[in-house]
């Protein structure tokens, strides 16, 4: 898995829309689950080998398009959504919630496919289409955007006078090193630099 990790990271760093990129492995996944369960159907309990391998081979592509989407971004995105204020309950709860389903999804998955058969990969496929609209009405792109940035899109407050990064980048900003960190005071004597001074809200961190 160590191996397989960076390699999965590579979809997102290329990419430049989580959204856009999690739409394609939503449909892709669903794609393969209706294949999946349609393949079940007809050759589950079947001695067509070509049946079988199919059935197989999707399920390993199903398992390839997770580990290329999902799989990573389940532990990037929280972190660039979540301020400073929750992120640390807020990666808890996600790493808890993700085990814990993963816990109970290996224990009653057989139970389901014992009493469902192939209606357990259509039911799965078609939850997919509940994430779809989630994402469509409520993720945010993050990639370019400051962490103060992404808090204005959520919240609709900005929690620092530093300028978006996208109008830096555009040259619609002009912006000095000095103006975001100006020299620090001598180590004896002299005034004391405070966080306001920097554009930030102590109780912000």
């Amino acid at each position: 898995m160590s191996g397989r990790l960076p390699l999965s990271v590579l979809p997102i760093i290329l990419e430049h829309d989580c959204p856009v990129l999690l739409w394609r492995e939503l449909l892709t996944l669903t794609t393969f689950l209706y294949i999946v369960g349609a393949l079940t159907k007809f050759y589950g309990t079947s001695d067509n080998k070509s049946g079988v391998y199919a059935t197989v081979g999707f399920i390993f592509l199903f398992q390839g398009a997770y580990s290329f989407g999902w799989t990573p971004l389940a532990y990037l995105y929280p972190p660039e959504i979540l301020n400073y204020q929750i992120r640390t309950f807020g990666m808890g709860l996600n790493t808890f919630t993700i085990f814990g389903s993963g816990i109970i999804f290996v224990f009653t998955t057989p139970f389901m496919l014992e009493a469902l058969g192939c209606k357990t990969y259509i039911m799965n496929a078609s939850w997919n289409f509940a994430l779809l609209a989630f994402i469509w009405f409520f993720w945010v792109e993050t990639k370019g955007k400051t962490l103060e940035e992404i808090d204005e899109i959520i919240e609709g407050v900005k929690y620092s006078d530093a300028p978006n990064v996208q109008l830096v980048e555009q040259g619609k900003v002009d912006l000095e090193i000095s103006e975001l960190f100006p020299a620090r005071a001598p180590a004896h004597g002299g005034s004391q630099e405070t966080p306001q001074e920097h554009g930030l809200n102590p109780n912000r961190a």
